[in-house]
């Protein structure tokens, strides 16, 4: 054990983040020794033994001892995430195979266990009852739907093509050398529409990022307000204060927004290259061009900075609106 470690165990004190670092890289080495590519499940058991017995040391709370969730979420994150970033140049290590079920194709293909980074559907097979050739056709009546009616054309029965299309697109997505945005793009199109972009999200990581995100924000957003609040003056102090204000007066109706533009404040990010601003009097299909384009600006920044598609925009009054067709109130 580091020296760092067995003196902060030892008086019951928080290593330094260098030393919590190397710990984190040791245990990782030792479970690789057993399983090149440990599953989330694998080191939850590790992290618990480890907040179990050395609780003051390790575990996630707050600076007034309150414990934050189940005290391990920190941990186990770090741990995850050193073993994605060891097997990043091994494709073999990091893929897991599927459990076989039944061959009906009616019933849905079950998830399976996480390739890399939280992907359950990282590169699948080709679906039994589809051939290459059958999927491609599919791939060239999207194309030409695309041609003939462009973003309107998402409103058409096009789930289920794109469902089927899966494989395919993460073949193409996958690809060495990776394609261009402009080819993806121009291969599919409909991938880059809201709806479809978070349906494929929704196969590849088995998590619906819209209810995921409404309710990390009504379980955390109390909280990271109450943590902008209580915070000493700095740089944008004024700003973020302007916001809160903004907030009390207003009510219920900004919280989402007002949590959204206090992180973006407080990380010095520009709130353009999150939210569109548009009147809600815009239909869709006037919209739409320009959330394409955001979406492949932010794509291509993606692949630069490891951002993610925004997918939200605020309407004339200011209230959070989601590119499905809903508002956040």
């Amino acid at each position: 054990m580091l020296f760092g470690i067995k003196t902060s165990i030892a008086l019951g004190r928080r290593p330094t983040a260098k030393d919590r670092r190397e710990m984190v890289r040791i245990v990782v080495d030792e479970m690789r020794l057993k399983e090149l590519n440990p599953s989330k499940s694998q080191c939850l058991i590790v992290v618990k033994k480890i907040i179990k017995q050395y609780s003051q040391s390790f575990a996630d709370v707050l600076r007034d001892g309150t414990r934050i969730g189940t005290g391990y979420g920190s941990l186990l994150t770090q741990i995850k995430t050193r073993v994605e970033h060891v097997n990043r140049g091994c494709l073999l290590s990091r893929c897991r195979k599927q459990k076989k079920i039944s061959n009906s194709s009616a019933v849905d293909v079950a998830p399976g266990p996480a390739d890399q980074y939280g992907c359950v559907r990282w590169q699948p097979d080709c679906p039994l009852e589809e051939s290459e050739e059958s999927l491609q056709e599919k791939q060239k009546e999207m194309k030409e739907l695309y041609s003939a009616e462009g973003p309107a054309g998402v409103e058409k029965h096009l789930s289920q093509l794109m469902k089927a299309t899966y494989y395919l697109q993460r073949k193409s997505i996958n690809a060495c050398p990776p394609p261009s945005i402009a080819d993806l793009k121009n291969d599919w199109p409909y991938l880059f529409m809201p709806k479809e972009l978070y349906n494929h999200f929704t196969s590849l990581t088995n998590i619906n990022i819209l209810e995921k995100l409404e309710k990390s924000m009504e379980k955390k957003g109390k909280m990271i307000l109450q943590l902008f609040r209580q915070m000493p003056a700095g740089t944008n102090t004024v700003e973020m204060q302007r916001m809160l204000m903004k907030y009390d007066n207003s009510g219920a109706s900004c919280f989402i927004p007002c949590v959204v533009l206090l992180l973006l404040s407080h990380f010095k990010e520009k709130p353009e290259a999150l939210i569109l601003q548009a009147d809600t009097t815009m239909s869709k299909c006037t919209l739409m061009p320009e959330v394409m384009s955001r979406a492949s600006m932010s794509a291509r920044h993606h692949f630069r900075h490891q951002s993610a598609f925004r997918p939200h925009t605020l309407d004339a009054q200011g209230r959070y609106q989601s590119n499905l067709g809903f508002h956040y109130t």
